[in-house]
């Protein structure tokens, strides 16, 4: 049963290795126990699964949370059509999936490099990056790009390929 207990939603969530802390329902189901998972040194941000068999657009879609790292991929055969952006008489491009993935480019960092994706949004100050909705803004970005990076890449190594036969 997924269900959100009051309190227990203070918690934040992570990755199972990070996850210091765990909750129970009592004998007859009238109070939480919450307990930690080992020895939590103070300040240190205590953390909670929120569902460990969820991909992060059931993350996001339930709780408003993208997490990097997630081990759990998203769904294999959901439909990606929505990532295509070729022209819509092929491949059923259409041009609010270019709009995406012009948005995800402005939105992300991808030149990270080791250090993985950033959004330099959240490194605004609190107030504007809360007046700009950054942590909504970024999160639908990374899971757009996590739904569609393959495809945009097949589609450049697709147009890559064109270029190199328009040549003959």
């Amino acid at each position: 049963v997924v269900a959100v207990v009051p309190g227990i939603d203070l918690f934040n969530t992570a990755r199972a290795e990070k996850v210091n802390i765990d909750w129970s329902l009592g004998n007859i189901g009238d109070s939480v126990n919450v307990h930690s998972l080992g020895s939590v040194g103070s300040g240190t941000e205590l953390c909670i699964q929120y569902c460990h068999l969820c991909d992060n657009s059931a993350l996001l879609l339930l709780w408003g949370v993208y997490m990097e790292g997630n081990p759990i991929a998203l769904d294999p055969f959901s439909d990606r059509s929505f990532c295509s952006t070729s022209p819509a008489s092929v491949v059923g491009g259409t041009p609010e999936a270019s709009a995406l993935q012009d948005l995800v480019a402005s939105t992300l960092d991808l030149s990270s490099g080791s250090s993985g994706v950033r959004c330099p949004a959240l490194e605004a100050p609190a107030e504007e990056a809360s007046r700009e909705q950054a942590p909504l803004r970024c999160a639908l970005a990374r899971l757009a790009l996590e739904y569609c990076a393959k495809f945009w890449a097949q589609e450049l190594d697709m147009e890559v390929d064109a270029d190199l036969y328009r040549d003959w």
